[in-house]
């Protein structure tokens, strides 16, 4: 999956869902691009706890607002298969 933003504007959301498990499923993200860790965007994690009989968890992407003119940078993150 993979977003594309630019700095100004609000980062997309995007929602995946399972079916409830009555475990704690951890979900590992990888993340790639042209879009530098900290000083384009910022991360609330690098995986997503999913708590027993719970459908979803979360990670947040927030992008780091400067005052560079810059063209938009791809981040993509990647679910384990």
């Amino acid at each position: 999956m993979e977003a594309q933003w630019p700095k100004q504007a609000a980062a997309p959301r995007n929602r995946h869902s399972v079916a409830p498990s009555g475990q704690t499923v951890t979900v590992g993200l990888a993340f790639s691009g042209t879009a530098t860790l900290t000083s384009d965007y910022t991360r609330s994690g690098t995986s997503i706890v999913i708590p027993p009989g719970s459908t979803n968890g979360t990670v947040t992407l927030t992008a780091v607002q400067d005052t560079l003119d810059e063209l938009m940078k791809p981040l993509s993150w990647i679910f384990p298969a």
